[in-house]
């Protein structure tokens, strides 16, 4: 069943399912290329540190994420050494990546929208989709969850199915699909909160029978009452988290998020509003506004700054990309357009692929294994970049000082060890320690890395 006034004209050469593992194929194909590259930076080596302790910490450990992607994560690695590899370790996130577009492209197909070909087209090249899809981290899967609860609630409240059996079948999907995504990343609470509201206010504007829309409403109730109640358990963890947020990680404050996404909703209204009620103004507005999201996708995914923002958009990409193929196609934008379009994302997505660096401790490690000799002491600002660096270079073997703060690096600056290695991350910060380290000493040698410097002082 079509959505009024979106169905689609084209031709049915494939079947969805067929049309949806043709996207999976060529987007996984995408996300496999230069994969295992780039050394885990220290996001991904804390998810590789956090899976190998027991569930119990796991559970307990109050992190910034819930805990579902480390205990995947740790089933994963438990497959064998190479699945804990720097390729390995990655490759669930790129098939999660994968996934949500072809699942993005079933669900245009499934409503019978048009642009199914962009849509997989704009997903399989999303720059920012390919480079969350080379992280060990959450955001991936976070994606596929959202994805898949959209594609329940979509189906419940635009075609309302009639039989029962369908409609308990795709409530229960959403649910899981619902849990799955807030236990994978908090940041999925506000952007489901966004697509209910949407998905509900799409169907009211339909004018269904009292009936459809009381049944439908009921469902909702019953539906996010489970998935409260299932999330119980980590109520704790999550209000921690919200007490623990910093300016690093503000987007984890939920009231923002949470108006962010309903104003999303609103925002995608009021353009559903001109797109149906002013068709004049359909194809230039819809064209200005595609562009504009691509383009920000795209460069948001080379731009180091703002971490936060960019693993919000990463969530909702598969829908957004998905969103803006249909809308051009729905819209007749003129086909030079839909081909800009996909150009337009083709210079970041090989960026992120080829030229786009992440934190080079697989050099560091290489510099130190040919310039570091016994009894030379590493100081490590801040001190949990030991994770990534104990991944390539073994510190079990010197002197180590994990250090916070100029008091931690005092002893170690006036002991007799004759030199001292400095090694720092995100050097940009005005808290640098050489200031403290180079007291009594000398600078002896100085390289950067892509946001990693290492130093070394000896005693003078």
């Amino acid at each position: 069943m079509a959505i009024k006034g979106l169905r689609s004209r084209s031709p049915v050469i494939l079947s969805d399912t067929q049309l949806a593992l043709l996207t999976f194929l060529a987007a996984l194909s995408v996300r496999l290329i230069h994969i295992g590259e780039r050394s885990l930076w220290l996001d991904e080596a804390y998810s590789v540190w956090l899976a190998a302790q027991s569930l119990a910490v796991i559970r307990e450990t109050v992190d910034f994420h819930p805990p579902l992607y480390y205990v995947l994560l740790k089933l994963w690695t438990s497959a064998g050494s190479w699945a804990a590899s720097d390729t390995g370790v990655r490759l669930p996130s790129a098939i999660f990546s994968a996934a949500s577009i072809a699942g993005g492209v079933w669900c245009v197909r499934r409503l019978r929208l048009p642009g199914a070909g962009l849509v997989a087209v704009l997903g399989v090249t999303s720059a920012l989709s390919v480079w969350y899809a080379h992280e060990v981290r959450m955001y991936a899967a976070a994606s596929l969850a959202v994805l898949a609860a959209s594609a329940c609630l979509t189906l419940i409240t635009w075609q309302t199915p009639s039989r029962a059996t369908v409609s308990m079948a795709l409530w229960a999907a959403y649910v899981v699909a619902a849990v799955a995504s807030i236990y994978l990343s908090y940041n999925a609470i506000p952007v489901l909160l966004g697509v209910n509201a949407l998905c509900l206010g799409a169907m009211l504007l339909k004018g269904p029978s009292d009936w459809v829309i009381t049944r439908t409403i009921a469902g909702l109730l019953g539906a996010h009452a489970l998935v409260v109640i299932t999330y119980m358990p980590q109520m704790r963890n999550f209000s921690m988290t919200l007490q623990a947020a910093t300016s690093l990680h503000w987007a984890t404050r939920f009231p923002i998020v949470a108006s962010a996404a309903l104003a999303g909703a609103l925002g995608m209204a009021l353009f559903g509003f001109i797109f149906w009620r002013l068709p004049r103004l359909r194809a230039p507005v819809t064209i200005v506004i595609v562009l504009t999201a691509l383009l920000v996708l795209g460069v948001a995914s080379l731009v180091p700054q703002g971490l936060s923002i960019k693993r919000h958009a990463a969530i909702v990409a598969p829908l957004l990309t998905a969103a803006c193929g249909v809308a051009l196609t729905a819209a007749r934008a003129p086909r030079h357009w839909r081909v800009l379009a996909v150009a337009a994302g083709i210079p970041a997505l090989l960026a992120v692929l080829f030229v786009h660096p992440k934190e080079d401790w697989r050099g560091v490690a290489a510099l130190l294994q040919q310039e570091a000799r016994p009894g030379d002491a590493l100081v490590l600002h801040r001190g949990y970049i030991d994770l990534p660096l104990q991944r390539y270079f073994p510190l079990e073997r010197w002197i180590v000082v994990k250090a916070g703060r100029s008091d931690d690096v005092a002893e170690i600056t006036h002991s007799a060890t004759a030199r001292v290695w400095l090694i720092e991350s995100h050097t940009g910060n005005p808290d640098t320690l050489a200031p403290n380290v180079a007291s009594g000493r000398v600078l002896a040698f100085d390289q950067s890395f892509y946001r990693v410097e290492v130093r070394r002082f000896d005693r003078s």
